[in-house]
């Protein structure tokens, strides 16, 4: 009997045993997995603040806008490879467009008469930077302070002088004349000159490329 106790309390202290190591076991792998999740943690924050730190890095060294720009070597100029007569040439251009308008045909011609080559004078030409609508404008406006003309007459003189059609309209265009003035001047001009019956005066001016209604009024303001 005493022996069935005995057996019985070292199964008792037995089963006991067993069931603590279970506990510290449970407990042991416990502790393990949460320091491992510290530990992992740990290494993510670390691993999260060098990137942002490599990022920091990155753009720190990053050139800005105005810094790339800086940097870039300026573009060299083309060189120079006018001739000396070429250069001549241009500056005679300009000197002649300092003081009398000048269609292109017109300046070219000129210096074509002053002893350059046609390269060199094409060359002044095409290097000039002139306006020759502007050109014309001024040519017209030069006409109409030295004598009376008809918006034809005035169109046919500019092209004489070498002005495009384009060119030449431009200049009818802006060159703000009273046609109607125009034709009163001519027609008093006319009758310094010589006697003319009102009908010869009427078609004098419209042969000078007035229109009907401009010689008419021109006529009847130099006295018919």
């Amino acid at each position: 009997m005493k022996t069935t106790k005995r057996v019985i309390v070292l199964a008792v202290l037995l089963a006991a045993v067993v069931s603590g190591c279970g506990e510290v076991t449970v407990e042991s792998e416990t502790t393990s997995t949460g320091s491992a999740s510290e530990e992992k943690s740990a290494v993510a924050e670390k691993s999260e603040e060098a990137s942002k730190a490599s990022d920091s890095e990155v753009k720190a060294e990053e050139p800005t806008a105005e810094e790339s720009a800086a940097e870039q070597p300026a573009a060299e100029e083309p060189a120079d490879t006018a001739t000396l007569g070429e250069k001549n040439a241009l500056a005679s251009a300009q000197n002649y467009l300092r003081f009398a308008p000048f269609s292109a045909q017109g300046l070219r011609e000129q210096l074509e008469f002053e002893g350059y080559s046609s390269e060199e004078v094409q060359y002044a030409v095409e290097h000039i930077d002139a306006d020759w609508n502007e050109q014309a404008l001024k040519s017209a406006q030069n006409y109409l302070r030295f004598a009376p003309f008809s918006a034809q007459g005035l169109r046919e003189q500019l092209e004489f002088e070498g002005y495009t059609s384009e060119e030449a309209q431009y200049a009818i265009d802006h060159c703000d004349a009273d046609w109607n003035e125009q034709a009163a001047k001519s027609a008093q001009n006319y009758l310094s000159l010589m006697p003319f019956s009102k009908q010869e005066l009427i078609d004098q001016l419209i042969f000078e490329g007035y229109t009907r209604e401009q010689a008419e009024y021109g006529v009847s303001a130099a006295g018919y």
